[in-house]
């Protein structure tokens, strides 16, 4: 006995369903990307396929399914959602030029020291104007650290 019909209806234009076809069987694609538009492709083919019909074909769960019928029929995209946090607070630029400043002895840089520490190599950050501000945990985090330090 068949269930109810899903909540969201997936209607595509031939352009739409020929792109999504496509990129359905694309060996290229992220393999999230290319499970999601068989999920609408196959929504699109198959109106009277409930969401567990369609995730057990596709070896997926319901809740995916439910998921990308949802945000396809708002957005009209496979782009995941924005993820909430903060913006990064320095540039890749920024980030680099610390990383050089990390693995280079003090000396370099005019400064007596044997080796950094957070506080140092912060001061010396701010100081050669690298960055306006930073926390000595900021320019020891590890993605600043040499590799050799991290252990």
């Amino acid at each position: 006995m068949p269930g109810p019909r899903p909540k969201y209806a997936i209607t595509l234009t031939p352009e739409q369903e020929a792109r999504l076809q496509q990129l359905s069987t694309c060996y290229m694609a992220p393999f999230a990307t290319v499970q999601r538009a068989q999920i609408i492709v196959l929504a699109h083919r198959h109106p009277q396929w409930q969401n567990a019909t369609l995730a057990q074909r596709l070896g997926c769960s319901v809740n995916t399914v439910k998921r990308w019928r949802q945000r396809w029929q708002i957005t009209d995209t496979l782009r995941d959602a924005p993820r909430a946090g903060t913006r990064r607070t320095f540039t890749p630029l920024q980030r680099t030029q610390i990383v050089a400043l990390a693995c280079s002895a003090p000396r370099q840089h005019g400064k007596p020291w044997q080796r950094w520490s957070g506080e140092k190599l912060a001061q010396v950050a701010v100081e050669q104007q690298i960055v306006e501000a930073i926390s000595p945990g900021r320019a020891t985090s590890p993605i600043s650290r040499p590799q050799q330090w991290r252990r």
